[in-house]
């Protein structure tokens, strides 16, 4: 007890010999502070929210125009997102409710513009009453739940019948689902600026939400992450992991018939080079390819290349670097060159599809390969990922309800239950 009593003894000493501020500052009360919190909070939400609409908005085009070269990856949707009180944490539903007005009932969230929920009349805060006569449930999970019914409903094409209540009025709007490319897309709280694929979504880091300005700068970065599932890139990296990871093992089995333990080394070794064989070449033909894909959405593709000038004001290594990803200045006039390509096609009335390589083409690149990049493989079961660019990462689990419900998991109070996967890996 005494030497409780000279230590708090000697740490008020402390306090009253430090230098105290000279100067005034006004005082502040705590009422004021709490409505600029709210005020604070508001702006927070409002920027998730229309960054995430944005996201949707300029992918909408992408994965519809495109269906037909994602072969089996499709599927039917309506265009349309949904949202309750209960996707928020407790702290923020206050200000969504003061926002949005939602309540734990299940409301319309966003409406993609030209979508067929769109062109069929429904709106943003339409609260759902039945779709094809199931009714949703309503609280905790229930966007998620009604995501899994909505996927039923609209597996086959057919028309689906909304029941929603549209201020104090029941309607009912028929909505005749469309075919696209199974990928969705997601965003994550980091300022780096990176997006990058898993083969089955597209993740887009807040960096990168803020840094593409323009509609076509963001398409062209969707529009590459795009093509990396729909070409399978990620499968093909897996693939090569494996084959690597095979003549690793080879060499830890011979290893140990001769005493030696290495631990599973050249195994990993093994693994982590071939991922990363030919990454340079799937980040070139992502970019080509999804040159395709922007201009058969009816993006405006002059000028995309620019973006790459702009990366290399925020890293100049990158302007001549090339280690998993071509170099800025490759991916420029390689670009251009696509673009080229692209509008003697469209001169010529040439339908827009992707040159294949042939067989000789590839035999040429097999020989003339030196080397490999390493990349970090998934940390959950080997699981890769393609980015534009490259720095750690973290995989969302896809979901077709509203984009702003799975953002920013300090918002939300919905636990994630998808696995984690990071890629280690170069800036842009």
């Amino acid at each position: 007890m005494k030497s409780y009593f000279l230590v708090l003894i000697a740490a008020c000493l402390v306090v009253t010999g430090c230098v105290t501020p000279t100067k005034r500052a006004p005082k502040v009360d705590s009422i004021s502070a709490e409505i600029e919190a709210k005020k604070q909070r508001q702006l927070v939400i409002e920027n998730q929210v229309e960054m995430s609409r944005r996201l949707v908005r300029i992918t909408y085009p992408l994965v519809l125009e495109n269906a037909d070269l994602c072969g089996e990856n499709t599927r039917h949707i309506v265009g349309a997102s949904y949202w309750n009180t209960n996707a928020f944490k407790e702290e923020w539903r206050e200000t969504v409710q003061s926002l949005y007005g939602l309540t734990d009932l299940l409301q319309v969230s966003n409406v993609i513009e030209g979508s067929p929920a769109d062109i069929a009349g429904l709106h943003q805060g339409d609260v759902l009453v039945s779709v094809n006569d199931r009714t949703p449930s309503s609280g905790e999970n229930a966007a998620e739940q009604f995501s899994e019914t909505l996927n039923e409903l609209t597996q086959s094409g057919d028309d689906i019948t909304f029941k929603v209540n549209r201020r104090g009025k029941e309607i009912t709007i028929p909505v005749a689902p469309v075919k696209v490319c199974d990928f969705t897309v997601n965003i994550k709280e980091d300022d780096t600026i990176n997006a990058y694929a898993d083969g089955k979504q597209m993740i887009f880091t807040t960096g990168m939400m803020d840094f593409a300005r323009t509609d076509q700068e963001l398409a062209l970065v969707v529009a590459h992450e795009l093509a990396h599932n729909s070409e399978e890139h990620i499968k093909a990296q897996t693939t090569n992991a494996m084959i690597g990871g095979l003549f690793g093992l080879i060499i830890d089995v011979a290893a140990a018939y001769g005493g030696v333990n290495t631990q599973g080394t050249f195994t990993d070794i093994g693994m982590r080079a071939g991922a990363g064989a030919y990454s340079v070449d799937f980040e070139r033909n992502a970019d080509y390819v999804g040159l395709y894909y922007m201009s058969r959405a009816g993006y405006e593709i002059d000028g995309a290349a620019n973006f790459w000038r702009r990366m290399s004001l925020r890293n100049e290594k990158s302007i001549s670097m090339t280690t998993t990803h071509p170099s800025n200045a490759e991916r420029f006039v390689g670009i251009e060159k696509s673009i080229e390509e692209i509008q003697s096609k469209q001169l010529a009335g040439i339908v827009l599809i992707p040159e294949s390589i042939e067989k000789e083409e590839i035999t040429e690149a097999i020989v003339s390969t030196e080397g490999v990049d390493v990349i970090e493989e998934s940390a959950s079961d080997n699981e890769e990922t393609m980015s534009v660019a490259q720095e750690d990462i973290e995989v969302e689990e896809k979901t077709q309800s509203d984009p702003v419900t799975s953002f920013f998991k300090k918002l939300f109070k919905r636990s994630d239950k998808q696995g984690e996967s990071n890629e280690s890996s170069e800036e842009q």
